[in-house]
């Protein structure tokens, strides 16, 4: 199982912050023995990170879920992105957690993500190797977890 977890930008200039929840998160899932690619943002040119870059990074990687993490202002970045998977790669679970998580309400309904997580590293970890073991994947929570 594959799990590509994105640290989304806030803007296009400046500012860098350390993905330390999508660093644990990913962390708990390797010991699980799934594979976890993360994409800083930060550290790539923002400009990159377009339909085309997620594009190549599904094709090469090709996920089962995609994570989102960022501040709540990384909101419009994130749901390009979230937007952009849920019409073309309809079998990859999106999710998102981290402070981006305040603006769960916009993201479940507007930004199509599948699940909003709050809370602590290990609960989210819990649940992403949970469903990577079932037969069919989990779509939609309903709402936060």
């Amino acid at each position: 199982m594959n799990r590509l977890l994105v640290n989304v930008p806030s803007r296009e200039e400046g500012g860098f912050m350390l993905p330390s929840g999508l660093l644990q998160v990913g962390a708990i899932i390797e010991r699980c023995d799934h594979k976890v690619k993360i994409i800083d943002a930060y550290l790539v040119d923002k400009k990159r990170l377009h339909v085309n870059f997620i594009n190549k990074m599904i094709a090469d990687f090709k996920p089962d879920i995609v994570g989102f993490g960022g501040i709540a202002t990384s909101y419009g970045m994130a749901k390009r992105l979230s937007l952009h998977i849920k019409n073309n790669y309809l079998n990859i679970l999106q999710i998102a957690g981290g402070p981006l998580a305040s603006t769960f309400e916009l993201s479940l309904k507007k930004a199509k993500v599948d699940v909003v997580f709050y809370g602590e590293t290990e609960a989210l970890s819990c649940f992403l190797i949970y469903i990577g073991h079932r037969q069919r994947p989990l779509h939609s929570s309903g709402g936060g977890l």
